[in-house]
């Protein structure tokens, strides 16, 4: 059975595909950040991936301490005024304790992350205070882009808070 051109264009068309297909089904990997952190998702460049996580320990380790001049430093110029006023009034009723448990790497760009952290936020014992806030755990979407050649929290959107005790 002779080849017609039809059927080399057929073929042509399903090897294509096939490699399309393979390189769209990258493996995910799973390493751990320099400061111990499970790192999962499509990384590309570690390096990138480890100062992105920097960024976002660093703003979580600032609302810890109520260090509003180095929260406002990890996100870009255009969020800080109006963040600065709702953490203001967050720090002046609430102490809590953030931890970084997870990262997956949803994208990177040479410009922009999109990491999904698995986030732990307690507060003290107090009992005033509990009655006002519940420790959770939460997945927070943080998109951080790139300015004056630095990472920043662009936004940050939650998608799931488990209540803990």
């Amino acid at each position: 059975m002779a080849m017609t051109k039809k059927h080399i264009f057929l073929i042509i068309v399903i090897i294509a595909s096939l490699i399309a297909g393979f390189k769209l089904l990258k493996p995910e990997v799973q390493t751990q950040s320099e400061s111990g952190i499970k790192i999962t998702g499509n990384i590309k460049n570690k390096e990138v991936i480890e100062d992105g996580i920097e960024v976002i320990e660093t703003n979580l380790k600032a609302v810890n301490k109520k260090d509003m001049p180095t929260y406002l430093s990890t996100l870009v110029k255009s969020a800080q005024e109006d963040t600065k006023e709702e953490m203001s009034q967050f720090f002046k009723e609430f102490t809590v304790e953030n931890e970084l448990l997870e990262i997956k790497v949803l994208d990177e760009t040479t410009d922009r992350l999109l990491l999904q952290a698995q986030q732990k936020t307690t507060a003290p014992s107090d009992k005033k205070q509990k009655e006002k806030y519940r420790n959770h755990i939460s997945t927070a979407n943080h998109t951080l882009v790139k300015e004056d050649g630095e990472w920043k929290i662009a936004e940050t959107i939650m998608t799931d808070t488990q209540f803990i005790n």
